[in-house]
């Protein structure tokens, strides 16, 4: 395994390193001997950071891989991935066994819906496209009812059991802008939100706010992106923000509301704006901050040089990669790449070292065993 390949594991390192919060979150104040803290309602506690000892971090850091399996086990039982995996493509070890019945299903659904439009005029238009489409059952195909109030509305089974339309797409919001992309013209959504609705409950949810592209170039791509994705129960969103003509922050996070929460922000400086020649030289600088609850993983170093190496060799991926391990902005641990582990290894504050591939394989192991169902054996 090489680095290109285990720096995608970084995610999985966050986690494994997560359970170090716990030598930072627990907080008792300091008082001068024989006095009352409460005595005093002028003077602030002195706070100072009780810490774990080594083996408590293992410890905890074995305790959240476990509870982020659950995490994992809850959302391969949420009602999104039921619906889509387990009854409309009947998914299985790797496998999709509704195949023919999905195919079926789609390919009547271009007798009714006009994707001849689409191709002719290289663009969506809701008004155009304004209408009601279900699949009639006892037909075995899909109809169309008039305009309703520029929505489009798709009925369907989401199983071939099904013996009525349980499944309830609506778009009710598109816009798009002209854009130029090697002199040829193209439309590009800049406003869009539809919804997915099985049953009276709603699994999917895309609300597309706000896309902002480059005005200035032949070669026209989104600067600016306001998005989210609701995928029962998960909440995704993705901000772009442009902060000059070569500077963007961008942040992915996702949230459940409980215990699956992780966001990736970066901070990405660019020699020019001649987004058409973009090469590994153009990245001038990027900052990186991978969060997992209240830990985060960052580099703040040479990054952006370290992406543009063809095979760096142990001591320039330290050198460059510097990759600090903080809980509420307090560095706790270290990370560094070995050639001879072909992995990261985890740098305790005792200076002490564990490969992180003693915590990941049993971690992917177990993950395997939650999610072969649908992938067939890794």
């Amino acid at each position: 395994m090489k680095f290109r390949t285990t720096i995608q594991s970084l995610p999985i390192l966050a986690v494994l390193l997560i359970a170090l919060l716990i030598a930072s979150c627990s907080k008792d104040p300091i008082t001068e001997p024989g006095t009352d803290p409460g005595t005093d309602p002028g003077t602030d506690p002195v706070e100072e950071v009780v810490e774990t000892t080594v083996e408590e971090d293992k410890e905890n850091i074995q305790t959240t891989l476990d509870n982020m399996l659950v995490c994992v086990d809850d959302m391969t039982s949420s009602r999104a991935i039921d619906v889509l995996l387990r009854d409309f493509f009947k998914m299985s070890d790797g496998e999709v066994y509704n195949e023919e019945w999905t195919s079926e299903l789609s390919g009547n659904f271009e007798n009714v819906f006009d994707f001849a439009h689409i191709d002719e005029s290289g663009r969506f238009n809701i008004e155009h496209h304004t209408g009601r489409y279900y699949y009639d059952h006892a037909a075995g195909q899909w109809a169309k009812t008039g305009t309703v109030n520029n929505l489009v509305i798709v009925q369907f089974p989401t199983s071939p059991e099904k013996t009525e339309n349980d499944g309830n797409f609506v778009i009710d919001i598109y816009k798009d802008q002209s854009i130029t992309i090697d002199g040829e013209q193209f439309f590009a959504p800049s406003e869009m939100h539809a919804v997915l609705a099985v049953s009276g409950n709603t699994l999917f949810e895309l609300s597309l706010d706000k896309v902002v592209y480059d005005e200035n170039s032949t070669f026209e791509i989104p600067v600016e992106i306001d998005a989210s994705l609701y995928m029962d129960p998960m909440d995704i969103s993705l901000d772009v923000t442009r902060l000059s003509s070569t500077e963007f922050n961008g942040m992915l996070a996702f949230n459940d509301g409980s215990s699956c929460r992780m966001s990736l922000e970066a901070d990405v400086k660019l020699a020019d704006d001649d987004f058409e020649n973009l090469t590994d030289e153009s990245v001038e600088q990027v900052h990186a901050k991978l969060r997992v609850g209240d830990l985060t993983i960052q580099s703040l170093a040479g990054l952006a040089e370290l992406l543009g190496e063809e095979d760096p060799d142990e001591s320039m991926i330290n050198s460059l990669l510097d990759l600090d391990v903080l809980f509420d902005d307090l560095k706790i641990a270290d990370l560094e790449y070995d050639d001879a582990e072909e992995n990261f290894v985890i740098h305790y504050k005792d200076s002490s070292t564990d490969s992180a591939a003693s915590y990941i394989d049993s971690f992917l192991e177990e993950m395997e065993a939650m999610i072969v169902e649908f992938t067939g054996e890794w």
